[in-house]
């Protein structure tokens, strides 16, 4: 299942580039896609600056604008490192 494409993908990382130098996503992102009902969500209007400068690339909230994504702002910590304990436990 999920579980076991998850743990190849990081064990072929791990194994190809070695622990030092492999790219680690964000698994809180990934248990969160999977299990929604680990965080609380938030509507906001997001926008990423595009702009040239030391402030490229980063995510900000414009105010008194329409939501266009549901961010979460209060994940259950505890909850989502127990997920990701049980699925790469389970996954060998």
């Amino acid at each position: 299942g999920s579980a076991n494409f998850a743990a190849d993908i990081y064990d072929m990382l791990l194994t190809s580039w070695g622990a030092e130098n492999a790219a680690i996503w964000d698994l809180m992102t990934a248990v969160i896609m999977v299990k929604p009902d680990l965080c609380v969500f938030q509507p906001l209007h997001l926008k990423v600056i595009t702009d040239e400068g030391f402030t490229s690339g980063q995510t900000v909230i414009v105010p008194n604008e329409e939501p266009n994504i549901n961010v979460c702002l209060e994940p259950d910590v505890n909850l989502i490192k127990q997920t990701l304990i049980d699925v790469f436990s389970s996954s060998r």
